[in-house]
Formats: C-alpha cells, sequence, structure tokens
C-alpha cells in the first residue's frame, strides 16, 4: 500500500474510535434512568401487562409509593427462559429511580443498573483483572 492510502486509513479509524466513544457516552446518558429485574415468573404477569405489574411490584413488595407517572416505560427483553424474564424500566426521571433502587433488597427478584455493551465489556475485564488465579492475571492481548 502506499503511504498516503495508509494514513488516510489511519485517520478514518481514529474518527471511527472517536464515533465510537461519542455513542457510547450518548448510550449512558440516555440509560441513566433505566435498570432490569431478573427472574420476574411470566405466571405473575398476567397478559403480558408488564407496567401494571412493574408498578404493583415497586408499590407492594418494595413499598415505595411512587405515581404510575414517574414509569417513562416497562417492557420484557430478550427470551423467556424456564418460565422467567428479564423486564427494562424506564423512569420519567431520577428520584423515582433512585427510591426504587434504594428498596431493591426487599423484593424477590435481582434489581440491576442497565449498562451499555461497552460497559459491561470493561466492567467484565476490570473484575476478572481482580481475580487472581495462582498470581496470574487471566487476560489475554486482545481483550484490552
Amino acid at each position: 500500500m502506499n503511504m498516503g492510502l495508509r494514513k488516510e486509513i489511519a485517520h478514518v479509524e481514529t474518527k471511527l474510535d472517536q464515533v465510537g466513544s461519542a455513542l457510547n457516552d450518548a448510550q449512558k446518558y440516555l440509560r441513566r434512568h433505566n435498570f432490569r429485574i431478573f427472574n420476574a415468573l411470566v405466571t405473575e404477569i398476567a397478559n403480558k401487562e408488564v407496567f401494571g405489574w412493574t408498578f404493583k411490584y415497586f408499590t407492594h413488595k418494595l413499598g415505595v409509593n411512587i405515581d404510575e407517572k414517574a414509569i417513562d416505560r416497562a417492557h420484557r427483553t430478550g427470551k423467556e427462559r424456564g418460565g422467567k424474564v428479564k423486564i427494562s424500566i424506564r423512569f420519567c426521571s431520577w428520584h423515582p429511580r433512585f427510591l426504587v433502587f434504594r428498596n431493591r433488597k426487599n423484593g424477590s427478584y435481582p434489581i440491576r443498573v442497565e449498562f451499555t455493551k461497552t460497559t459491561l465489556f470493561s466492567n467484565d475485564i476490570r473484575n476478572r483483572a481482580t481475580e487472581s488465579h495462582n498470581g496470574k492475571v487471566p487476560i489475554c492481548a486482545d481483550q484490552l
């Protein structure tokens, strides 16, 4: 390849990295009011009425008094596995999300923050880097 083409490819790759980073930042900003409920039983969610079930779960099981208007969206994500589903919830503002997340241990289902794939990958690398296997860190060069 000639030198001009290599420089142009390097420039385009740099721009692509910058766009990818900006996209991840935008996705993190959009998900700041979101979290997921894991292992919700399908039998408890009548007629796929996820929004109503979510509101009842928050008020009755977690003991959080929030207005129905505080929840922007609630829907299933992924496939049903073993009669259980994941539910993604988006709140209209930070405060009701904070109240629910603070009381999440009162409930029977795990509630976790919703991360972007890039953040999950970097957290996975960080977590595995802290695990020691005979004094060696189990990370391959292609994972950095």
